[in-house]
């Protein structure tokens, strides 16, 4: 099953059900949503500070598999039994599922919709937002939720009748979006759509409109990367420690590790991404506020 296909035909569908569907009046309330989605609209993925790190020493993000590719050559491992402790019992049956129902699955590359906020955090504080000039070199695929949760049984089928009304293209994302969120779209507050399209909730009420991307690799440059966000509390707080912390001598500072063990190691992370950004040429981490 081709994946981008099925996105291509339903965005068409969706594209028309709005044309047909949306009154006068209510298109012309939601178009500055759709707009917004067309033109600002991003993907993004939201990783820990350790993992962020990775990417970026590596200049490379790679997929599950890709990644189970090489620390099986690296650690002698089985692919299977390193993906197993990659996506843990609770994911593992699913994606394997997912992934080999479709053409070139094992490639796919996962992120989520993104039109101005911090990403889906339950996945890690720091969000990076890969450039739009990425779908000329990648085929892109939405699907109006998480894949594994909205289109995967608890037997691990994939329900292609769902995902077939359930997905759009590339050039139809707007159309998904404006179906799933129709009163927000339709609401003048645009304070609310950046939060709405994708949630950053906790796992069991987050909410996205999942990405897939695809160019039979498995990977992605971080040339590609146009920016890497972090929420600005967190942000002006790692930034104000992190400015304490340099008028603390040795004896001072080994206390405040003792005694904030978890401030200390994430503000030590914030300046070796800060560094490593630098180095790599790329914008230093932007704040966002919460919509």
């Amino acid at each position: 099953m081709n994946l981008f296909t099925v996105c291509s035909d339903n965005g068409q569908r969706l594209k028309a059900q709005y044309e047909s569907g949306f009154s006068a009046e209510d298109r012309a309330k939601a178009e500055p949503f759709l707009e917004d989605v067309r033109e600002r609209g991003r993907l993004s993925i939201n990783r820990t500070p350790s993992h962020l790190f990775n990417i970026l020493q590596e200049r490379i993000y790679l997929n599950v598999h890709r990644f189970a590719e090489r620390e099986s050559g690296r650690l002698g491992k089985s692919v299977e039994d390193i993906l197993h402790e990659k996506l843990k019992d609770k994911w593992f049956a699913k994606r394997v599922a997912f992934d080999s129902h479709f053409e070139a699955g094992t490639a796919f590359l996962y992120a989520s919709l993104n039109i101005g906020n911090a990403g889906a955090l339950h996945y890690g504080d720091y969000c990076i937002i890969w450039k739009r000039d990425l779908h000329n070199d990648y085929r892109t695929g939405y699907l109006e939720g998480d894949s594994l949760v909205r289109f995967v049984s608890n037997s691990n089928e994939v329900d292609e009748e769902s995902l077939s009304v359930g997905c759009a293209c590339h050039d139809t994302k707007q159309y998904l979006a404006v179906h799933k969120h129709r009163a927000v779209a339709l609401s003048a507050d645009r304070s609310l759509w950046a939060n709405c399209l994708c949630n950053d909730g906790k796992e069991d009420k987050q909410d996205y409109i999942e990405a897939i991307f695809e160019n039979g690799t498995g990977e992605v440059a971080i040339s590609y990367i146009e920016e890497i966000r972090l929420p600005q509390e967190n942000k002006k707080r790692y930034e104000d420690t992190e400015q304490e912390l340099r008028l603390l001598d040795d004896e001072e500072y080994a206390i405040f590790e003792e005694t904030d063990a978890e401030t200390a190691q994430m503000v030590t992370a914030f300046q070796k991404i800060s560094e490593i950004i630098a180095e790599r040429g790329l914008p230093m981490i932007k704040g966002i506020k919460d919509a």
